[in-house]
């Protein structure tokens, strides 16, 4: 409460590495990949967040300043990263409030020179690399522009069970407060589950030219069979 005895309007949970659990002995942290708000009952002063959705790995960040005159290249510098929940953010320069948000490819007939794209590779030490746009196919990126790359370093499979999470979470009320930790209480609606693991060289093989034949087109048996692969990655066999 404040000096008037009334309580804050809302509390946030800022983005970041937020919980921690334990499955098999072993222990995961588990993070939030946005801020997220709740209100705060003014009767009670208990303020919920309902149904928060919660991924296994660190949630990191790292920057890029567009230098035209170099052969620069755009690497996501941990392994393990999960691709899905790569974000891609650009401003104008470091100090700018203006954002863009890339996406990847999903299908190249539709770009054109001004589409806020990336292309994603696989390079050496299990590391990704990010290709941009050459202004014919996706927008070409201009020097001195700031690049952030938001992604989350995973350890697949092995986080999946998890169902006790504890919060070392950093909570602030609307008047800029941290709230007490002893007061957070946690509510598992469902533990960890669907997390896979990286792809072994074997499979990627066998799907890789499948899926480039197939070009996000369901035609032949063998096309349905690639992109449902996609659409149900966790699936054994199609």
């Amino acid at each position: 409460v404040n000096s008037d005895n009334e309580y804050p309007q809302y509390v946030t949970l800022k983005a970041g590495d937020n919980f921690v659990s334990s499955s098999d002995n072993e222990s995961f942290t588990f993070c939030t990949l946005k801020d997220e708000i709740a209100k705060v009952n003014p009767l009670t002063g208990l303020a919920t967040f309902d149904g928060l959705i919660i991924y296994q790995g660190n949630r990191l960040v790292y920057n890029y300043t567009v230098d035209n005159t170099i052969n620069q290249e755009f690497l996501v510098p941990n392994e393990d990263v999960d691709t899905d929940l790569l974000e891609v953010f650009l401003r104008p320069s470091e100090q700018s409030k203006e954002i863009d948000t890339y996406t990847p490819v999903k299908n190249i007939t539709t770009l054109d020179a001004t589409s806020r794209i990336y292309f994603l590779e696989e390079v050496e030490d299990t590391k990704y690399k990010l290709v941009f746009g050459d202004g014919v196919i996706g927008r070409k990126l201009i020097n001195g522009e700031f690049i952030s790359l938001v992604y989350v370093r995973t350890r697949g499979a092995a986080g999946n069970g998890c169902k006790l999470f504890f919060s070392v979470s950093e909570i602030y009320d609307s008047e800029g407060r941290v709230v007490d930790g002893s007061k957070i209480r946690i509510n598992t609606i469902q533990g960890s589950r669907d997390a896979v693991d990286r792809e072994d060289i074997t499979t990627i093989k066998y799907r890789a030219p499948r899926l480039y034949s197939a070009q996000y087109r369901a035609v032949t048996e063998q096309d349905y069979e690639t992109i449902t692969q996609m659409v149900y990655p966790s699936a054994v066999a199609v």
